[in-house]
């Protein structure tokens, strides 16, 4: 018999890093997939966990990213919905101490935007434990339906929250 899986629901964030630049008037970025659940779901994954994740994922190159990511680490994303939207963006600037200040891109972006029909379909018959987090659960106009997401799986899986 093979274990449940863990079920995922959360956003992906391109995290941008300055990088030094050829000149002094460009700005050199390094993007890396992340964001707390989508990288809760690579995590859970790579360690033999199935793992699914239900995200909003943009068609645009960010998006691209984390699903060509998520995928590579083995993440079942058949609960994943293409939006429409463009995805959230982190952009961090490392001061001399490699302390980082943020600035999110992040208003109106895939993430936030779930409906009650997206999750309605979702079957969570095989699903241990759903976890989310991080932002999922106050960001709007998305943060009441998943919550009442979680109210209604926890009568069949036990509920994670970060």
């Amino acid at each position: 018999m093979s274990p449940r899986q863990i079920t995922v629901l959360g956003e992906c964030v391109a995290d941008a890093f300055t990088e030094p630049a050829p000149t002094r008037d460009e700005l050199a970025l390094r993007v890396l997939p992340g964001g707390g659940p989508a990288n809760t779901a690579v995590a859970l994954a790579r360690l033999g966990t199935p793992a699914r994740f239900l995200a909003r994922l943009s068609g645009d190159v960010f998006g691209r990213l984390f699903r060509a990511h998520l995928e590579a680490s083995g993440v079942d994303l058949s609960g994943a919905v293409e939006a429409a939207e463009p995805s959230t963006l982190a952009v961090a600037e490392l001061d001399a101490l490699g302390q980082a200040t943020f600035s999110f891109h992040a208003q109106a972006t895939a993430d936030w935007q779930w409906t009650g029909a997206e999750l309605a379909g979702v079957d969570l018959a095989d699903t241990a434990c759903v976890h989310t987090g991080s932002l999922a659960l106050v960001k709007e106009p998305g943060a009441g339906v998943v919550e009442d997401f979680l109210a209604a799986a926890a009568s069949g899986a036990t509920i994670s929250i970060d």
